[in-house]
């Protein structure tokens, strides 16, 4: 995956796959990290293809960062058309994909709207 910068709205279907843009996409397998621990289901998800999260995993020093960081991954493949399918406990309609650089930052539009309304920079 290249480095993105973009910014890409998605609908969820009915069997809870998103479409992944084709540009974004050089592999078929990714890791999936929750961000969020309060509440599954909420928060957003950060996507990694398998070699960038290996590399973020590895340059953890300790077993305590290395715990931390993989201790909600959970490793997903896309199918054919590109698609991907969302862990169980996010029962999203509508999400916005965020590139992050080396990730893709998954959230849901109404998170994402909100959080620019929280935000000062």
């Amino acid at each position: 995956m290249e480095y993105l910068g973009a910014f890409r709205k998605r609908k969820i279907d009915s069997k809870g796959r998103l479409l992944l843009p084709s540009e974004w996409i050089n592999d078929s397998e990714f890791v999936f990290e929750v961000e969020s621990i309060q509440h599954p289901g909420e928060g957003w998800l950060s996507l990694y293809t398998k070699e960038v999260w290996k590399r973020e995993f590895d340059a953890k020093t300790s077993p305590a960062a290395k715990m931390i960081f993989s201790r909600r991954a959970t490793f997903v493949k896309i199918d054919k058309q590109n698609r991907l399918l969302l862990p169980k406990e996010y029962s999203w309609k509508c999400i916005d994909l965020v590139g992050m650089g080396n990730y893709i930052a998954i959230v849901e539009s109404a998170v994402w709207a909100g959080f620019f309304l929280m935000t000062t920079y």
